[in-house]
């Protein structure tokens, strides 16, 4: 998940550079980037949120295992 965080947010990162110059966009492009930013985005927070629920499932394992 992590490999897929990285490569997302470098993706995204390119993506978000055309956002910068904006007006340099052929107007034929610009949804195709606001699409693609948005589609970025919801794949990157797909990630996080996997690896927000796979670390709660460790610390929820690891305090099952701690003897009280």
């Amino acid at each position: 998940v992590f490999y897929q965080l990285a490569d997302v947010n470098c993706r995204l990162w390119h993506e978000q550079e055309k956002v910068y110059d904006f007006e340099r966009v052929p107007p034929q492009q610009k949804d195709i980037v606001v699409k693609q930013l948005a589609i970025l985005n919801l794949q990157r927070n797909k990630c996080i949120d996997s690896i927000n629920e796979q670390f709660a499932e460790l610390v929820k394992q690891s305090r099952n295992t701690i003897p009280e």
